[in-house]
């Protein structure tokens, strides 16, 4: 028997062959639909670092309205999606300290540019 392929597995494929590199980067076009918008969210997951496992899981709520019902909750999912924004919590912290250390850095080509030069930099 052939797997059914609903709306939301369609948008899912498509959002993972765009991650690996299978289709072009780009946003695609469904006039008249919020299949676009949903693309966006899922490579926005996909980017996030969240495992297609949990994409999966979670690809029922992406068009809710505001608060979401889980009719059958899983204890095991809420571990998961725990670990999971626990791990992302550590990798935006770490970004943030990337991003002061290029900050400084910055600010250090551009005051050794202005010692030699007597020029500022342009922003």
């Amino acid at each position: 028997m052939a797997p059914v392929r609903t709306e939301a597995t369609c948008l899912f494929g498509l959002a993972l062959q765009s991650k690996v590199g299978v289709l072009p980067d780009r946003p695609r076009a469904w006039p008249g639909s919020t299949k676009t918008k949903s693309a966006a969210e899922i490579r926005g997951l996909l980017n996030s670092g969240i495992p297609t496992r949990i994409i999966g899981d979670m690809l029922p709520c992406l068009n809710q309205p505001q608060e979401i019902v889980v009719a059958d909750p899983d204890p095991e999912l809420r571990q998961m999606l725990v670990r999971e924004r626990d791990r992302m919590t550590e990798r935006i912290a770490l970004l943030k300290h990337h991003c002061h250390a290029l900050t400084q850095y910055i600010a250090a080509i551009d005051r050794s540019i202005a010692a030699t030069t007597g020029f500022g930099v342009p922003e």
